[in-house]
């Protein structure tokens, strides 16, 4: 899924020019904006279906729970398409800054863009369902066949009529549609059919808790990791903000190689923390924070210090590439660290504690979002970034400490050493070779050919010592 991503992403900039892109940017924004508007519903479904999974056999609350959750979740979807429908020709005019000419196109792009956001919530729904009830392999193979889907429909409409934006929206509205279907019909037939229709609205009263805890800890830090494509998409230029925009397609690739092991993981770190097994719950938590940092750490390595070539085949411009690579190498430092923070959020969640990351990023946006302003105003980008950066690191410390000292004493400087310090020097050997070859030849492919091969020694050898201790996922 990460190759198909990074190819369609050198198309689509290639297709559409900086200016275009800066809409997918803009929908990129929007995809993570919805998880605010979803209001804690996709993430309190996923609990409660792993929970209900432990005590009621028969599925019959399960079914119950989706029912209630699915009903609330089509009605925000419903509301959040409307209101963006009506709101399309204000953010084309008063928001963005484009080219005059491009303006009804823009509206007619953003419209479109607000279907595809509407069929994302319903999506979104049905796959917390199915990782609540344990089937991560199902719900990864579907994500990764129906992103390729999309992907196709949108590259193929790109194709057959170059430089229309909206046309990348019609394939994404297609292939979420289809996704849904089918996401919705393998839930189905997990669950008992049942006669009774009725909507259990004690099922959602009884997970409100979480729930909000969830949406407000949402809120709150898509404020802050997402302030930034707010004031760049309104004080720059749309063609700047698409530059902007292929940086951040770039680096949070680091992010999606760890989301596999964060959904593997959840579940079952939910239902080892109900049965009270600490013990296995830490040692879950070890190898899952080890395995990301494995599969991160070449990516990560391969941004940071090559990143002029990697731009130079997205956008066939190298001397765009020069001033731009330095931005790319900050940014992934930021994904790699917000990556492996992503094993302590699983372990907060399975222990239904919402409130930390709430308060947390409340104080965030207290002393963060001041500091972003200025930045950004006084030194565009580059202030966004290292914004960005900051804030990583400082998340990189707390969420490890603090599971260190509520839930698992003395876990914090093995997760900095086994997570981190160990997987960067072994992605270290592996890329300061390609590194080489690429200043002396200023060869890409054979630079990359280099660094791949060593890496495929190396990390099959950690991978296999990883499997020899037992396991991600044995018990």
């Amino acid at each position: 899924m990460g190759v198909v991503g990074l190819v369609s992403t050198a198309f689509y900039y290639r297709n559409l020019g900086a200016e275009g892109f800066g809409l997918i940017g803009i929908y990129l924004t929007l995809q993570m904006f919805s998880q605010v508007l979803n209001l804690g519903l996709s993430p309190g479904l996923q609990r409660e279906m792993a929970r209900q999974d432990l005590s009621d056999l028969s599925g019959c609350r399960q079914k119950d729970a989706l029912r209630v959750f699915g009903f609330a979740n089509m009605v925000v979807a419903g509301v959040t398409t409307v209101v963006l429908l009506l709101l399309a020709p204000w953010l084309a005019s008063k928001w963005l800054n484009p080219n005059p000419k491009h303006l009804v196109a823009l509206v007619l792009a953003l419209q479109t863009m607000a279907v595809a956001i509407g069929l994302q919530f319903l999506v979104n729904l049905q796959q917390a369902a199915l990782v609540g009830l344990e089937r991560q392999v199902w719900s990864n193979g579907l994500n990764a066949l129906f992103f390729t889907v999309r992907q196709a429909f949108s590259v193929g409409l790109l194709w057959a009529y170059p430089a229309v934006p909206w046309l990348f929206f019609a394939g994404q509205v297609a292939g979420l549609l289809l996704h849904y279907l089918v996401l919705k019909w393998s839930v189905q037939r997990l669950l008992p059919s049942r006669a009774d229709h009725r909507l259990a609205w004690p099922l959602l009263g009884h997970s409100l808790g979480f729930i909000s805890a969830s949406a407000g800890g949402t809120v709150v830090s898509l404020l802050t990791t997402q302030m930034d494509r707010i004031i760049l998409s309104r004080l720059l230029s749309l063609e700047t903000f698409g530059q902007y925009s292929l940086l951040t397609s770039l680096a949070p690739q680091l992010l999606r190689v760890s989301i596999p092991v964060v959904q593997a993981v959840t579940p079952r770190l939910t239902s080892l923390v109900t049965s009270g097994n600490s013990e296995a719950t830490n040692q879950l938590y070890k190898r899952s924070y080890h395995a990301i940092g494995i599969l991160v750490a070449p990516v990560a390595a391969c941004l940071i210090l090559l990143p002029q070539p990697v731009l130079a085949v997205f956008i066939g411009d190298v001397a765009k590439a020069k001033s731009l690579a330095p931005l790319l190498s900050l940014m992934a430092l930021s994904n790699v660290l917000g990556a492996l923070v992503a094993v302590p959020n699983a372990l907060l969640f399975a222990y239904g504690n919402a409130w930390f990351g709430l308060l947390l990023n409340i104080g965030y946006c207290v002393a963060y979002l001041p500091l972003l302003w200025v930045a950004t105003l006084s030194f565009g980008m580059t202030g966004t970034i290292f914004c960005g950066l900051a804030l990583a690191a400082v998340n990189f410390v707390v969420y490890p400490s603090f599971i260190a000292r509520r839930y698992l004493p003395g876990s914090a400087t093995a997760f900095w050493l086994h997570g981190w310090l160990w997987p960067s020097a072994l992605a270290l050997i592996c890329t300061l070779p390609a590194y080489g070859v690429w200043f002396l030849s200023s060869s890409v492919i054979l630079a990359l050919a280099v660094g791949a091969g060593i890496a495929a020694v190396l990390y099959w050898r950690a991978l296999n010592c990883l499997r020899s201790s037992d396991g991600l996922f044995s018990t």
